[in-house]
């Protein structure tokens, strides 16, 4: 994503790490440091998708297969859980972004993600493998049920921060244009950039 963005002219500073968790983003705290010696317009926060799929740990959050279960009801409480503690992340990244922004009008801009399909990969295709969902088109609406959650998620966030926190919805973007499981192609990466580029 950073890439498409300043292939586009935009000019960004990342300290992101590969594979950072939101948990891992707010207690390292090395984005404070650089909010204190920079005046930056825009805080990018792109983080979820390590906190419910890293380590192949979906599975811990989805049910076992039963041919009468519907797609929303695979998922275990534990998920829930998992999404109220990222957005008091959330919350707590925004709070010190602006306690610490040198630019008092800074804007805190996040995205959530397009319907991933589920192949035999490591962080969807497998661990639904695991808890006996094998059938690719129900795997494919189990997705669209966390990704939706996800969403909201992100939709309560903006509520609370009004102006300063908003994202970008990436839902029908990348279409089938998939790298892997997470991954978009590069195509869809520039689609995407484009996308977030409207809320900047």
């Amino acid at each position: 994503m950073v890439r498409s963005l300043r292939k586009r002219g935009h000019t960004i500073d990342s300290i992101a790490h590969f594979g950072d968790t939101l948990t891992q983003i707010a207690a390292a705290g090395d984005y404070k440091s650089a909010l204190e010696k920079t005046n930056y317009d825009v805080f990018l926060l792109c983080g979820s998708g390590n906190d419910l799929l890293g380590g192949g740990d979906l599975y811990r959050h989805l049910r076992v297969y039963d041919k009468d279960r519907e797609p929303e009801d695979y998922l275990k409480a534990s998920f829930f859980t998992k999404l109220a503690h990222m957005e008091t992340l959330y919350c707590e990244i925004i709070e010190e972004t602006l306690e610490h922004s040198q630019n008092g009008d800074i804007k805190i801009l996040s995205h959530g993600y397009d319907y991933a399909f589920p192949q035999n990969g490591y962080w969807i295709g497998k661990p639904m493998a695991r808890q006996g969902i094998l059938k690719q088109k129900l795997g494919k609406k189990i997705v669209v049920v966390m990704i939706d959650h996800l969403y909201g998620m992100l939709r309560r966030v903006k509520f609370q921060y009004p102006g300063r926190f908003d994202y970008a919805n990436f839902r029908g973007i990348v279409g089938s244009r998939w790298h892997d499981e997470l991954h978009p192609k590069k195509k869809a990466f520039k689609d995407l950039a484009k996308k977030l580029e409207k809320k900047f």
